[in-house]
């Protein structure tokens, strides 16, 4: 019995500090442009653990689609490019804002109305996710 409550607790344990080894910071989205079926939401990422953070997807309540993009010049044009997967090193710190990383929201289930908020769930290493309340602020 002993070694079952032992167990236990080291499970919760590492999972709680699972949950700590993301830190998310300073999100926020943008209000719809009127007609729009797609948003874009930003957040700071930084990695407290000891070991990478690789995000492999992400997911919202307001969206069908979203997913990780970032800007890249190409044949010198500035374009989207889908990033399947990101890996963020222990301490690393990822900004995402406006002509980098960033949320993309795509066929919105509603637009985004400055003043509310949404949840965006972030998915990675062995199943663990993390959900955040993104406020939504004017244009």
């Amino acid at each position: 019995m002993l070694k079952l409550l032992v167990g236990l607790a080291l499970m919760v344990s590492t999972s709680a500090m699972a949950q700590d080894t993301l830190s998310i910071s300073d999100a926020r989205a943008k209000a719809s442009i009127p007609g729009s079926q797609n948003g874009v939401a930003f957040a700071t990422l930084e990695n407290l653990s000891s070991t990478p953070i690789t995000i492999h997807h992400a997911t919202s309540d307001i969206s069908k689609m979203t997913q990780i993009h970032t800007h890249e010049m190409r044949d010198g044009m500035m374009s989207m490019k889908h990033v399947p997967k990101l890996t963020i090193d222990p301490g690393e710190q990822v900004v995402f804002q406006s002509g980098g990383y960033h949320f993309m929201l795509m066929s919105l289930k509603k637009p985004l109305v400055e003043g509310q908020t949404f949840n965006l769930t972030i998915s990675y290493d062995d199943n663990q996710t993390q959900t955040i309340s993104i406020p939504i602020e004017g244009r």
